[in-house]
This record gives C-alpha cells, structure tokens and sequence, in this order.
C-alpha cells in the first residue's frame, strides 16, 4: 500500500536515500512523529516562533542531514541531542535573527562536518559556539555582521579541522584585521575560501592575512579596494566576482596578475575598447564572464579575447547592446581549448556559429544562447564540423529559428533546454516545420513556453529515440499537436515532468510505451483528470509526485487514488503541506479524493470486501489443513489418478490389460551410458521373447509435459525398473518417478516396482529418502556385481523376472 507524504520544496534539500520534508511545522517532536525513525534527511520549515525543545529530534538515530528554514525563535541547549551522527547542518532564516547560541546548543553534533548559518548574527552568539564541533571541515555563514573581527574569532575554536569556509557579509563596509589571532596560520587545513562582501569600502592592512589562498571573492572593484586588496595579506585569489560602473582595463589584469586569479566576473556599465596588449597582464584567466548594461543600439567588441589565449569558459551578457561576433573570430583566431560559451541579449538576434568559431572547438561542451527580452533568435550552422564531447545546448527566446538544421552539430547535442513560443527548422513561416526532430542524440530535454496561447508543434519529440529525460514547464499540452503521439515512440524515457502546464487529462494511449519510466513529476494547471490505465503499463515507475492537482471528482480519478494506494513499489508524494490526501475539485469546491470514490464509485465495497476476504481466509485454512495432512501424498495421487485414466482409456488384453513396454527404465542421465552400453543390449537383444524397454531419452514424446510423459509411460509399462546411484538420489525428476512408481506398487498390490543398485551406497545417504529406505528394508534388491564373472547370472537373473509375465 502506498504511503502519502507530505514535502515543501527546499533549496537545498536533497532528494535522495530516505528523505522526509514537512512544511508549516510548530512542534517538532509532534508534527514529525509520523516520520519513520530510518529516515537520512530531514527538511523542515518551521512557522514563525519555533522554539526547538530539548532532544526535539532524538529518535532520528540515524539521521545524517537536517535542513531548518525559517521561523525558528529559539534553539534551546539539547535540542539536537541524540544526533551523533548527523553530518551537515542547515539552518536557515528569511529575516536577520540575533539569537544567543551557545556551545551547550551544540555540543551533541560530535559527528558534524557541515554546517551552514544564514542569517543568524554571530556576534550575538557566544565567542565559544563551536567549540565542541570537533570534526567541522566545511563552514557557510550569511549574515549582517559588521564586525569582520568577531567572526573570525569565533571561528578559530574549528580552526584545526576546518577545509573549506564560505562568509557573505551583506552590509559589512570595513573589513579589520582581526584582534584576536596570534598564529598567522591559524587556519592549517583550510583550502577553500569564499568571501562575498558587496558593500565594502575599505580593507585594512593584514585584514586577510589569515587566508593567504582565497578561492573565491566578490567585492566592489574601485581604485582604493584593489590597493587595499593588495596590501590585505592574500597571497593569490582563484576567482574574482567584481563589479564596477567602468572597466579599468590597466587596473584589473595588475590585480588577475598579482594574485594569479584564473576566474574572473565583472558587471559593469560600459566596456570600453583597449588595445589587445592592455589585456597582456591577464593571461592567467581560464574564465570569463561579462555582464554589461550597455544601452541599446550599442555594440561591443570582444576583439580581447584574442589576447586570452587560455581561456576555455567565456560568458557575455551584452545587456541591451550586442556584440560584434566578426572581431571575435577573425580567420587566424583560434579557440581550440574553448569548452563553455554563453551569450545573451535584450535585442533579437542572428548568430551564425560556424561563421563565430570557423570550426567548432573539439572541446566545447556547452551552449548557450538567449534574448532575455524575448526576441526572435535565428541560429545558423552552416559547416559540418562538430565538437568531440556530447554537447548541452539551451535556447531561449520568443521564436527561435534553426537553419542548416541537417548539419551533424545538432545531432551531436544529447542534453537541450528549450524555452521559446515557436522552435521550428527553416525560419518562421508557413513552410518552416518542427525542430525537435534534427536533435536525435538528445538524451536530456526541458521544454518551457512563455504564452500558453500559442500552439507549440511537438510532433518532431516522436523521433527522439534515446530520450530518458523529458519536462516541461508552462506548456499548454491540450494545444500542443503531436504530444501523445510523440510520447508512444519513446520507449527509453526514464523520467517524465509536467510543470504548470495545461493538460485535460492523462489517458492510456499517452504512456502506452512508457514501459522505462521510473519518475513522473505533475504539476498541473486547471482542473485535470488522471486515470488508473494510464499507470498501468508503467512497469518500472517508482515514484510519482503531485503539486496542487485539482483532480476531477469523477470515478476516473477515484481509480487512479485507488491504484496509488494498492501499489506496494510506487511512492506518491503530495506537495502541498495542506494536503493529506489526494483532493478533487467539483463546483469550485475540493474533497476527499477516496470518500468521493467510495460513495459513488464503489456503494457496495465494504461487503464486497468481507465477502471476499471471508471466502480467501476460508479457503486458505482449507488448503493449510490438507497439506498438513496430506502433503506427500498430493501430487502423487494427482498424477495416479492421470495414470489410472489413461489406463482406462486404452483397450484391454487380458486381466492384465495390455502394455506398450515390458519395463520404464528410471535412472539419472548420468548412468545414461551404463544405459545404453549395458542394460540395452542385454535385455532387449535377448530372447525370446524381446523385450522392450521405455527409456525418456528415446521413447518420450516431444512437445509433451515432462511429468505428463513419466506418467504414461509408467502406466503403459508392466513394471518400473529403478536404477539407483548416487546421482540418482540427487536428482528430482528421479524422486518423482520414484514416488509415483512406490504409488502404484501400493495402489495395485502387485509386483510392479524393481530396484538395481548401480553402485554400493552409504546407509546415511539412503536415509534421507524416505521410500527408497523402506523398500530396501522390505523388498529384495539387485546388485550390479563389479566382478565380470558375475555379471552374466546377474543379467540373466534380471531379463527372466522382466519377461516372466510374457511366457
């Protein structure tokens, strides 16, 4: 039976292992007690005055993330006893908090490595509140903190465990040098550093001193921060987030020098045009991103990445400028190492990337282009080169046309975003037709419309073979032509979303071939039905989750609840916090999905189900009784009584009646040799009379049931010869025939049944099969002497008990 959960999207909640979300929480030990104790990850979001009691979270033993955001009043000492293993932390507040943390609030996390603090004042917090964080490696901080002094210090009690620390200050203006260090290494093991700090004038002397290797930081870049940078201690600097109204070309590539930076991004006004040798000083930059408020009409020369020669990841967003693609690339140009390249505009847009790049770099992975205004995009390819790597390209634009749509740089693409009113190939008019169809490596695809009015054509996602990834967002499906066409051919499909999109309903035809699904996301405008058949051949689905659906009361939809409770491999989340079960929607009013289903879909379910559920207990005690009492015996009567029929069956001779084969030989096809080589030659070439012999190798009848033939040839058979060995004893159709021959020898009271031992075999072995150890407690047997002296009499002794009911 499916379980419903309730979950509120999270930022940086994770789904994946056990996972339990809970939206709206104001008692903690309460509102989670439906949560299983196994759970890995916990997110919440707490209504406004959460106060977090002691041991609030104590029979989560095996708890490892805990994701809080919003609302938290209080953290009382305690309240995450019982969390020794909890690995990351997350607590996260809309507003600025100022609460007075202490050790003791903390002092049970033994086994934290991650924590992260967002908008909790830490100087408000006592100077000692990590101390007993002793296996903390990676710190995140986002606060109103002005004073850089007291962070730092607080942050010296995790000083010799601490690998990566990332610090947003928003409104801190003056960084100071710490008061409180004496060891200029006060940090050992620290590798990544992150200072974020948007609004600050002035750096002092030695402030950063501490973190001689910044990974990443961000600052306003003006003429006194970059001395101050200079003089703050810092050795070398990975990435540089800058902004700034004008670009000092001189005074930005001293500073990628002096600290080695290799990832630069810069937002600014204007970029003015420099000579290629202004930019020499900045020949360590691996990455660039520009983004420009340039205003329209405006063009923009990139003439300066020629001087970059190393750069494998450029991003330029030319504002409502463009940028004059021609002194990018001229013939000479070279971009062999360029991997990532993304360019954006509020103007429309004609770009031709086989005239941009010549040859595609063998290296480019990704792709981007986009009118953030919702122009049109027209996107020319026009050579037949193509990138080594499989290649991510995203879209966005009001229309965007694809010309050269044939060429092999779009069959190369196996990941797409698409977000346009009209994606076709050949321009935008009447002769244009669907693009999706030229992407055919595509494996990853995300569709998203900005006018639902508009008719998207989606017959070309039909050719889309090796899709396993599909969504869309904000797409209205019921105008959409070729949509469930297109879902049939997609046989590969492993994840399938619809977002905010507008769809009458889900029907049977829609997921016909969906057989490889295993993830269904719905988020449905409108009020929708959705039917059980469409699950049905979802063999392989595993979850599905559901926004606010306002499902049709119909009984379709009661049969699709119905389906989502009897599933025992399916999981269906709800996302709406307000939601314990699934809802319907009739006259503008919502209610239970499976009230609504039980009162008019099903009237007489209940007795219906004691009925039923009556008859099976009934039947089932039946059945226990008689295979406690009879079990050994049942399948040998049934194949007995088989037997007994087709006796009946056939003409009689006699009192006797009359047989086919004098003996059925049962032996294991291991002695099948010993078989042939011996016991044919000496008893069916002697005589007379000759007598015959009913082996399965050569006398079964093929395409016949395997026990169905052992049946009857026993039965058309005057006796059973059973040739025991050891491999005999191991086998199971030799027990089966065995225990139907013992059957008859009881039922007929005749000699019928004779037993030849191969080979001497241990009394322990004999012991575990029941009815062979009886019979040779009770009945003579022959043995096959070793002796060849003896193995004369032996065969004579044998052919004349088989032939003495033939004289």
């Amino acid at each position: 039976m499916t379980s419903y959960f309730r979950f509120a999207v999270s930022l940086k909640c994770p789904w994946y292992g056990l996972t339990a979300a809970c939206d709206q929480v104001n008692n903690v030990s309460l509102d989670l007690s439906r949560i299983p104790r196994g759970v890995e990850t916990i997110c919440l979001t707490g209504k406004e005055g959460l106060v977090l009691q002691p041991n609030a979270f104590s029979r989560f033993q095996h708890l490892m993330r805990l994701y809080i955001d919003g609302g938290v009043a209080a953290i009382l000492p305690g309240a995450f006893g019982g969390l020794s293993t909890l690995h990351a932390l997350f607590l996260v507040s809309p507003n600025q908090i100022h609460l007075a943390l202490t050790s003791e609030v903390l002092q049970d996390l033994t086994g934290l490595e991650e924590l992260t603090v967002t908008n909790f004042a830490l100087a408000a917090m006592t100077t000692n509140v990590f101390a007993r964080l002793g296996q903390l490696k990676s710190l995140e901080v986002t606060s109103d903190d002005v004073d850089f002094s007291a962070v730092v210090c607080r942050l010296l009690r995790v000083n010799a465990t601490l690998t990566t620390l990332q610090m947003t200050m928003v409104n801190m203006t003056l960084l100071k040098t710490p008061n409180c260090l004496t060891n200029l290494s006060a940090f050992p093991l620290l590798q990544n550093v992150s200072l974020v700090l948007p609004n600050i004038t002035a750096i002092e002397t030695g402030a950063l001193q501490c973190f001689k290797r910044i990974t990443k930081i961000c600052v306003p870049l003006e003429e006194p921060i970059l001395l101050q940078l200079l003089q703050s201690g810092i050795q070398s600097i990975d990435s540089m987030d800058i902004s700034l109204r004008d670009l000092n070309v001189e005074s930005l590539c001293e500073m990628v020098l002096s600290f080695a930076v290799t990832k630069l991004a810069v937002t600014c006004l204007t970029l003015r045009a420099y000579p290629n040798l202004a930019w020499a000083k900045c020949q360590s930059l691996q990455s660039i991103s520009l983004q420009l408020e340039q205003p329209s009409g405006s063009v923009i020369s990139l003439s300066f990445i020629h001087a970059l020669r190393n750069v494998t990841w450029l991003d330029v967003d030319a504002g409502y400028g463009s940028a004059d693609f021609s002194t990018l690339c001229p013939p000479q140009a070279s971009f062999t190492q360029l991997r990532f390249f993304s360019y954006s505009t509020a103007e429309a847009l004609v770009l031709n990337l086989s005239a941009l790049f010549g040859k595609f770099p063998y290296h480019l992975t990704e792709v981007s282009i986009s009118s953030t205004s919702l122009h049109p995009i027209n996107f020319i390819v026009t050579d037949d080169s193509t990138p080594d790597l499989n290649l991510t390209l995203n879209l966005i634009g009001k229309s965007i046309g694809l010309f050269g749509c044939d060429r092999p740089f779009f069959k190369s693409v196996t990941k797409m975003m698409v977000a346009t009113d009209s994606f076709t190939c050949g321009g935008h008019g009447s002769s244009s037709s669907s693009a999706f169809r030229h992407f055919s490596s595509v494996e990853w695809l995300k569709i998203g419309q900005w006018t639902r009015s508009t008719v998207q054509d989606l017959s070309g996602l039909s050719g889309l073979v090796h899709l396993r990834e599909l969504g869309f967002e904000n797409v209205n499906l019921d105008n959409s032509t070729g949509f469930t066409t297109a879902l049939r051919n997609l046989t590969r499909l492993e994840k399938l979303s619809l977002v905010l999109c507008w769809l009458d309903s889900l029907q049977a035809s829609t997921s016909v071939n969906l057989q490889s699904l295993k993830f269904l996301g719905l988020l449905i405008d409108g009020s929708n039905g959705v039917t059980e058949s469409f699950f049905e051949p979802l063999t392989s689905l595993k979850l599905v989750i559901l926004g606010q659906q306002h499902l049709r009361c119909d009984c379709e939809s009661a049969g699709f609840e119905e389906w989502a409770r009897r599933q025992s491999d399916v999981e269906v989340f709800l996302s709406h916090y307000q939601q314990e079960s699934l809802q319907c929607e009739v006259g503008g009013k919502s209610q239970d999905l499976r009230r609504f289903g039980e009162k008019h879909c099903r009237p007489y379910l209940g007795f219906m189900l004691f009925v039923i559920t009556a008859t099976l207990n009934l039947l089932f005690i039946l059945v226990v009784l008689l295979q406690h009492l009879a079990r050994e015996y049942l399948l040998a009567l049934f194949h007995i009584a088989g037997g007994w029929v087709n006796e009946a069956l056939r003409h009689h001779d006699g009192p006797r009646g009359r047989y086919d084969y004098d003996a059925f030989v049962s032996y294991s096809g291991r002695d099948e040799r010993w078989v042939v080589d011996r016991l044919l030659p000496a008893l069916e070439q002697r005589g007379p009379p000759l007598l015959r012999l009913c082996l399965h190798s050569r006398d079964f009848q093929p395409g016949k049931d395997v026990v169905q033939n052992i049946t009857d040839s026993l039965y058309r058979s005057r006796r059973t010869l059973c040739l025991v060995s050891r491999h005999f004893l191991r086998s199971s159709w030799c027990s089966l025939e065995m225990r139907l021959a013992t059957q008859r020898l009881q039922v007929e009271h005749r000699d019928v049944l004779i037993l030849v031992f191969l080979e001497a075999v241990p009394s322990h072995l004999l012991s575990a099969h029941h009815r062979l150890a009886r019979l040779v407690k009770t009945r003579t047997y022959i043995q096959w002497p070793q002796e060849p002296v003896q193995q004369e009499a032996f065969w004579d002794r044998l052919w004349a008990k088989l032939a003495s009911e033939r004289r």
